[in-house]
């Protein structure tokens, strides 16, 4: 029973760094800021490590650096 309800608290813990994440992404798009692990490190607390680690977090990065390569013409 103890390791469930840790593995929940877990889990937990990291559904709401993802939403951190994706949240603060979609600021920083709004407010059209240029969009860096290490600024997203210093907006959220979260560690670089979360940010490469965590696939869907990972990929929503590269597509808005993909975006912002597109606005800008930037290759």
């Amino acid at each position: 029973m103890k390791a469930n309800k840790i593995i929940e608290m877990s889990q937990e813990k990291s559904r709401q760094k993802v939403k951190l994440a994706m949240e603060e992404i979609q600021r920083m798009r709004n407010e059209g800021e240029r969009i860096t692990v290490s600024g997203l490190c210093k907006r959220t607390g979260l560690s670089n490590s979360f940010f490469y680690r965590n696939e869907k977090i990972k990929e929503e990065v590269h597509k808005a650096v993909e975006n912002e390569h597109r606005r800008s013409g930037t290759p």
